[in-house]
């Protein structure tokens, strides 16, 4: 068998696809290259009708067609199209590998193109392969991908950098912000016309290839996905990826496999799950599904910090405290997004909701569009829908913790005039010694 890594992960996805639909029947594209991946359902016997090649390079694309079976377009931008032409209107494709020998960023707009052929297959398996080595337009604007994200997912953001810290290592940040990057990116290609296309599988491979005669880093990502779209905000669609993407961990193929040992620490935290999963379901949906979230990231190395964000997490939310929250250090570690200029704007948001309904309206599309830029299309629908995330984290069960930010990063903020506002919106008189109670100054 050949030993180059890349071969290996175009076979794991042929058994990715195959769980879905049988190979002797499933309809399956990628960018042809060399062939190698071709030559690969070959060997599966995937059948010469059902395989699509796309090649623009001409001297490839001659070779292609000598040497393979499989029906062959020049252009990815219009091989929906030329499908569609051939296989008919209602036809989907199974899996779809997109090898795109750089990254995703600069080609969202023609990779938009292939999602609904797959949506619309049996199979509903997409591939993404990208280099992790060249130049990135993610780590150019990583700034305000931070500050996106951290908009969208909250604490969840956090998170994330700890488990692609544990799975990468802290020295390697360049690739972390990378896989960031495509997770960006990931949430507008799976967006259409307002409704998200659900992948309800995600697998992530990381990997040398030595194709091109060099030692190359690259990153292969699997997604199936759920039969149908869903028109849901986009916080809550990056939050529902952010547990699809961890469900599984990182599998590196450059080391051999690490066996899972269940601790003592384990076999606790299982029990005291049960008690805190009853607890969140009183409290409501939304803290479920925060839960659920924290439990996906979760690794056992940090079970400590893990168990304190859930027990604050509930607590806030009206649950019964279960056991203190420990910390290995006097400070508080602060999670991006939610200080300096984020903070700013919620207040700015709560001005304009005590003012009027229409000042409301206006803010939420001016501050959302600061937290909107980067790559990937900018829309009013999608800056009212993170303002509107950015404002319910100052009201009801989390107003306490947004009193707490202020404290330690605007103290400034936290005067007369909050809590006049705070009065307006709520038609209940909350004074300034209320808000300086909820912060814990007095």
């Amino acid at each position: 068998m050949d030993k180059e890594l890349k071969s290996q992960v175009l076979r794991l996805f042929l058994q990715f696809v195959q769980k879905h639909v049988p190979l002797s029947e499933a309809v399956i594209a990628s960018l042809g290259g060399e062939g190698r991946e071709a030559a690969i359902w070959q060997e599966h016997g995937i059948p010469d009708s059902n395989g699509w090649l796309i090649e623009r390079n001409r001297k490839r694309s001659a070779n292609l067609i000598s040497q393979l079976p499989y029906r062959y377009t020049s252009s990815l931008a219009s091989f929906s199209r030329v499908f569609r032409s051939v296989a008919g209107s209602s036809r989907g494709v199974d899996a779809f590998h997109l090898d795109l020998c750089g990254t995703i960023e600069p080609n969202i707009d023609i990779a938009r193109r292939i999602i609904p052929l797959v949506v619309q297959s049996r199979g509903r398996c997409l591939a993404i392969t990208v280099a992790d080595a060249r130049r990135n337009a993610s780590v150019d604007n990583f700034g305000k991908i931070e500050k996106w994200l951290s908009a969208l997912l909250g604490f969840r953001y956090q998170r994330m950098r700890e488990r692609l810290e544990a799975e990468q290592g802290k020295d390697r940040e360049l690739a972390i912000m990378r896989e960031i990057g495509f997770f960006f990116s990931i949430t507008d290609l799976f967006l259409f016309y307002g409704r998200y296309r659900m992948p309800n599988r995600v697998r992530r491979y990381a990997y040398i290839s030595h194709t091109s005669g060099a030692p190359f880093p690259m990153r292969t990502y699997f997604f199936h996905f759920s039969d149908k779209p869903q028109r849901i905000a986009a916080p809550k669609f990056a939050r529902y990826l952010y547990g699809e993407w961890f469900k599984e961990p990182l599998y590196d193929l450059n080391r051999p496999p690490q066996e899972i040992v269940r601790t003592k620490e384990t076999v606790v935290m299982s029990n005291g799950l049960k008690r805190l999963r009853a607890m969140a379901e009183a409290a409501g949906g939304e803290v479920l599904e925060a839960l659920e979230s924290l439990v996906a990231a979760a690794g056992n190395d940090r079970f400590t910090k893990f168990m304190g964000e859930l027990t604050m997490l509930v607590a806030s939310h009206g649950g019964q405290q279960l056991v203190a929250s420990p910390t290995t250090s006097g400070k508080r570690k602060t999670t991006p997004g939610r200080n300096g200029d984020f903070l700013e704007a919620q207040v700015e948001l709560l001005k304009a909701k005590a003012k009027s309904k229409v000042a409301y309206n206006k803010a939420r599309i001016e501050v959302g569009m600061k937290f909107l830029e980067g790559p990937g299309r900018k829309s009013k629908k999608k800056a009212a829908l993170t303002a509107r995330a950015m404002f319910a984290q100052t009201q009801k069960g989390h107003r306490g913790g947004f009193m707490k930010r202020l404290a330690e990063h605007r103290p400034g903020l936290l005067n007369d005039t909050l809590a006049e506002y705070y009065t307006g919106i709520t038609g209940v008189e909350v004074t300034l010694q209320d808000l300086r109670k909820e912060a814990g100054l007095q």
